[in-house]
């Protein structure tokens, strides 16, 4: 994921996926989401944004993950012994 906001152009841009991308619907004015050819939202974006959000949720960028994927070994991997 990808997060970039353009102070100059008062945008905020959220890449969710780097799949190609195929369309967008504007779905409220100035809230875009573009979707993959199929149909997967793989990006907001978010047009003058000062005007929607708080200026404080400007000045820094807070993300949590909540239950992340933990990794497993692998089934079928031996332990090597020595």
């Amino acid at each position: 994921m990808r997060i970039n906001y353009d102070r100059a152009d008062d945008a905020v841009y959220i890449r969710f996926s780097e799949a190609e991308y195929y369309q967008s619907d504007e779905v409220k004015e100035g809230v875009i989401l573009d979707f993959d050819k199929k149909g997967k939202i793989i990006a907001l974006e978010v047009l003058d944004v000062s005007t929607r959000l708080p200026k404080a949720s400007m000045d820094s960028i807070h993300f949590e993950v909540h239950n992340p994927i933990k990794k497993h070994p692998a089934k079928n991997s031996k332990a090597a012994v020595g």
